[in-house]
């Protein structure tokens, strides 16, 4: 259903759903004034060593008479600066755009053709889960130099080569499970039913 601009009444419903399950999930996520048929939130994740301060956005566009606007594919940023290149100046792997965009880096983590994004059921059930998974890959990425999570093929004709052996030709992320392994850790666990926020004062003291 993406590439659709919706009703601001529809989209409005949508962004109540993904707020709720937001909530749920990932409750030190805020959800921030925007414009209609907008959402955006912020909070904290902490996948291992490192915390970082999140931009989500969906925008599912309004086709009102007096408001309207085209859908946009959803974002998730990483803020201040916190994703850069390694020490050894590798660049970031798997972004669009430069890692010191000012808005924030923006994480590539599925590639469009391959999924399907129902509005109301983006944000908790895939998007924030996949930008976890994203910035755990990435503190591997620093020490060793080599991108250990799922990838789809980025340059030209490199779709083509994948599944030459007879495999499967789906990008890297198609194949994964929401629910993969890494989902299912401690860490993840933790990081969701006690948001990074929420726990900070209580280490501070």
């Amino acid at each position: 259903m993406d590439g659709v601009t919706y009703t601001a009444r529809y989209a409005e419903f949508a962004l109540g759903l993904e707020d709720e399950a937001i909530k749920r999930d990932f409750p030190g996520f805020r959800r921030m004034p925007s414009l209609r048929g907008t959402g955006v939130w912020v909070g904290k994740l902490r996948p291992m060593a490192q915390t970082y301060d999140i931009r989500l956005e969906l925008s599912f566009g309004s086709a009102d008479a007096d408001l309207a606007f085209p859908w946009r594919p959803a974002s998730v940023r990483v803020l201040g600066g916190a994703v850069r290149p390694s020490a050894g100046g590798l660049p970031v792997p798997h972004l669009y755009g430069p890692w010191d965009d000012p808005n924030g880096a923006l994480l590539c983590l599925y590639y469009p053709p391959d999924e399907i994004m129902v509005p109301g059921r983006q944000a908790a059930p895939k998007l924030l889960p996949w930008a976890y998974e994203w910035l755990y890959y990435y503190e591997m990425w620093l020490v060793t130099g080599e991108w250990a999570g799922p990838a789809a093929p980025h340059g030209p004709g490199e779709r083509d080569k994948v599944g030459a052996d007879g495999g499967d030709r789906r990008s890297g992320v198609a194949l994964r499970a929401v629910a993969g392994p890494l989902m299912r850790s401690m860490t993840y666990m933790i990081n969701c039913r006690h948001p990074v926020g929420l726990l900070q004062p209580a280490i501070a003291a």
